[in-house]
C-alpha cells in the first residue's frame, strides 16, 4: 500500500505541475492563474476522494488486516490446536 500511496502521489505532483504549466503559458492574469489552479486541484483532490470512499471497501481490508496479525503474532496458530 506504501508504493501504491507514493505512486499516486507523484503522479498528483506531475499532474499539478503539467496543470500549471498550460495555465501559465495560456493564462497571463497572475490571480486568474490562481484561482484556476486552485479550483482545478481542489475539484480533482474531491472526485478522487470520491472514488476512492465509493470503491475502496474498508472493513474487508480491515478485517484481513486484524487475521494477518493475528497469525503473525501466533495467535491464530495456537487456536487451531
Amino acid at each position: 500500500m506504501i508504493n501504491q500511496r507514493n505512486s499516486f502521489t507523484y503522479i498528483a505532483n506531475v499532474t499539478v505541475l503539467t496543470m500549471a504549466l498550460f495555465i501559465f503559458i495560456y493564462v497571463s492574469d497572475p490571480p486568474t492563474q490562481f484561482r484556476i489552479l486552485a479550483f482545478s486541484s481542489v475539484a480533482i483532490g474531491i472526485c478522487t476522494s470520491v472514488f476512492y470512499i465509493m470503491k475502496i471497501k474498508e472493513k474487508p481490508l480491515s478485517e484481513i488486516a486484524i487475521q494477518y496479525e493475528e497469525a503473525y503474532r501466533g495467535k491464530a496458530i495456537d487456536s487451531k490446536n
